[in-house]
């Protein structure tokens, strides 16, 4: 059990996975999640003894998170390449996106 956070350690890979995810949905980019999660976990790991497995998983869910934020955002740097090869604003192509979405 982590002392700092009182989460047990099975649910410290989803509170990362969702913590990376609220921040890369903030600053809009997959490569931003890995500059400010990677070094945030590393720090709780050597504080809180985490088994390797678990860091593993930890890691794996910031993968995801920051995969899912490359897909989700709308200020991704795909997204803006996107829009720039297709000759198109990028509001353009977010409001295309949501009519076709909604």
């Amino acid at each position: 059990m982590v002392k700092m956070f009182a989460v047990p350690d099975e649910f410290l890979p989803l509170a990362f996975m969702f913590l990376a995810t609220v921040i890369g949905l903030i600053i809009g980019t997959s490569w931003g999640v890995f500059a400010v999660m990677f070094p945030f976990v590393l720090v709780v790991a050597k504080g809180g003894q985490l088994e390797p497995e678990l860091l593993n998983m930890i890691f794996g869910a910031i993968i995801s998170a920051s995969v899912f934020i490359n897909q989700s955002s709308k200020q991704a740097d795909n997204v803006i390449v996107t829009s720039q090869c297709q000759l198109r604003v990028n509001i353009s192509m977010i409001i295309s996106d949501f009519m076709l979405n909604s």
